[in-house]
């Protein structure tokens, strides 16, 4: 590859347990909600700092520090906070940005934390990678010009998937 290749890396559904978290706070199920009422249950678990409280997906931090100890890459955060017609965007930052010191603080991850889940596509190029467990989100970071791998919960299956773009 011409340039350094990048690891981008979703929060929610890939490090955090963010629909579990969501289903604790709220009593909801986040992905199966009508919209209307997807908003109503946000708004809920974002006054609850749901966001900085979501818990580690187990191995969140070994596969990150695994990823980071690669030489040759970067590797960083690229997470949405549900965009602005909700008006919770800079809450949901300053809360994903505390949940990022406090799990990942250690090993120096650094984060892009984007407002809409479609400006995730801007950080796409032939070198860029994006782990998300969003079909919505990969396919847009492809179409943009990117590569992705959709996260399904097997992080050893990821990391497989990452060092296959990587050796491409």
């Amino acid at each position: 590859m011409a340039t350094e290749p990048i690891i981008y890396l979703d929060f929610d559904g890939v490090l955090a347990n963010f629909y579990d978290n969501f289903m604790a706070i709220t009593g909801a199920d986040y992905p199966h909600l009508p919209r209307g009422l997807a908003d109503a249950h946000w708004q809920a678990y974002v006054r609850a700092g749901g966001f900085a409280s979501n818990p580690l997906l187990p191995g969140a931090q070994a596969f990150v520090g695994t990823l980071m100890a690669l030489p040759g890459v970067q590797v960083q955060g690229l997470t949405s906070c549900g965009g602005e017609r909700r008006g919770t965007h800079l809450a949901v930052t300053a809360q994903k940005e505390s949940w990022l010191a406090e799990h990942f603080g250690d090993l120096g991850l650094q984060a892009h934390i984007v407002t809409n889940w479609t400006d995730k596509a801007r950080y796409a190029h032939a070198n860029a990678l994006l782990l998300d467990d969003s079909p919505r989100n990969c396919q847009a970071f492809i179409t943009a010009g990117g590569h992705a791998v959709h996260h399904t919960g097997d992080l050893a299956h990821s990391l497989q998937a990452i060092r296959a773009f990587l050796n491409g």
